[in-house]
């Protein structure tokens, strides 16, 4: 994974966690975000 990417995962985990809040995050959310399986 390159550092870019690892960010891109980070960034979109927080945004989430802003948008929907802890007990709504899930993986499924993170990875449609980010376009990854």
């Amino acid at each position: 994974m390159t550092p870019e990417r690892e960010s891109e995962l980070y960034h979109a985990v927080l945004d989430l966690l802003g948008e929907v809040g802890y007990d709504a995050l899930t993986m499924d959310a993170v990875a449609a975000r980010t376009r990854s399986s």
